[in-house]
C-alpha cells in the first residue's frame, strides 16, 4: 500500500491514499508529504506544521505496529541527491516489514548482551555519561538530548535520544512528541543555516513491536548530513572517514544561532 499524508500550514493533517501496492503482504511503504509548498524545506516549516507532521508519523507508526502481519516499522528521510533522495519535494516515509531487518536484530543482540553483563541499558548509561561530561552535547530539552557520538562514523553525525528509557518509538507520550518536534526542528535548522542546507539522511532506530518495553533497548533518531565525498578506495572497502572530532562538531552546532531564523 502506498499512501501519502501531509500537514497543511494550519497544522491540520490531510491524508490521500493512492492505491494498494503490497508484495505478499510482507512489506508496506508509505510516503508522508511534509508540505504543499515545493520550495520549502523541513527545517523552515512553522512549529505547528512540524508538530503536525510528527503527529502524523506517530499515528501511522502506531497503526502499522498494531497490525499482526508486521514485526517492525522504520522511519526514514533522505533529502538531496547525495543522500539518495528520489523526489525533490520535502517528504519522509515509513516502512513496515514482516521480519526484523538484520541491522536491527544485530543492534538488539548487542544491547541485550550488554544488559546481561552490566544489568543496565547501555544507552541510558552512555547518555548520562555524556550529560555529565557535556563535551559532545549539542542540545538538551525537557525530554530529549542531542549528542555527537564518541566514535562518529562521519562528520557531524548527530543522535537524538529520549531522556526516559523507551525501547520503541510507540511508547512516546503526547508531551514527549511535542518536545521532539521542537528539538528536532532546532537540529535541522542548525544544519540548514550553519552548513547552507546540506543533503542529509534521517533514520529512526527503534526496537521491534514485540520488544516494546524491553529494558535493554533505547530508541533514537540519527541525522547524517552529507558534508563530504567519500573517495573511491575508502568507499569500496567500506571505510568510514571523519576528520572532525565529535567535541568540535558539538561546539560548532551549539554556536549556530537559529532563534531569529525560523518562524514559530
Amino acid at each position: 500500500m502506498l499512501s501519502e499524508k501531509r500537514a497543511n500550514s494550519s497544522g491540520k493533517e490531510i491524508q490521500r491514499n493512492s492505491g494498494a501496492q503490497r508484495e505478499n503482504d510482507s512489506r508496506v511503504q508509505e510516503i508522508i508529504v511534509e508540505t504543499h509548498d515545493h520550495s520549502l524545506d523541513l527545517a523552515l516549516l512553522p512549529e505547528v506544521q512540524f508538530s503536525a507532521i510528527l503527529r502524523t508519523v506517530k499515528e501511522r507508526y502506531d497503526q502499522l505496529s498494531a497490525e499482526r502481519s508486521f514485526a517492525h516499522v522504520s522511519l526514514w528521510k533522505n533529502q538531496g541527491k547525495r543522500a539518495g533522495a528520489g523526489l525533490e519535494h520535502s517528504h519522509c516515509g515509513l516502512v513496515a516489514t514482516a521480519g526484523v531487518p538484520p541491522p536491527v536484530s544485530k543492534w538488539m543482540q548487542q544491547a541485550s548482551s550488554n544488559y546481561g553483563k552490566f544489568g543496565t541499558c547501555v544507552f541510558c548509561r552512555m547518555l548520562q555519561e555524556e550529560l555529565n561530561a557535556q563535551h559532545r552535547v549539542v542540545l538538551v530539552s525537557e525530554h530529549f538530548a542531542v549528542v555527537q557520538p564518541f566514535a562518529s562514523p562521519t562528520p557531524f553525525c548527530t543522535h537524538l535520544y529520549p531522556m526516559r528509557h523507551m525501547a520503541n518509538f510507540a511508547e512516546a507520550s503526547t508531551n514527549e512528541l511535542k518536545d521532539l518536534a521542537r528539538i528536532l526542528r532546532d537540529v535541522l535548522a542548525r544544519f540548514y543555516f550553519g552548513f547552507e542546507n546540506p543533503d542529509f539522511s534521517l533514520a529512526l532506530r527503534s526496537a521491534p513491536t514485540a520488544n516494546a518495553g524491553a529494558k535493554y533497548c533505547h530508541w533514537s533518531i540519527a541525522v547524517l548530513p552529507r558534508l563530504m565525498l567519500v573517495r573511491e578506495p575508502a568507499q569500496a572497502s567500506g571505510t568510514m572517514i571523519n576528520p572532525v572530532l565529535p567535541e568540535q562538531a558539538a561546539e560548532i552546532l551549539r554556536g549556530v544561532d537559529v532563534r531569529q531564523a525560523i518562524s514559530a
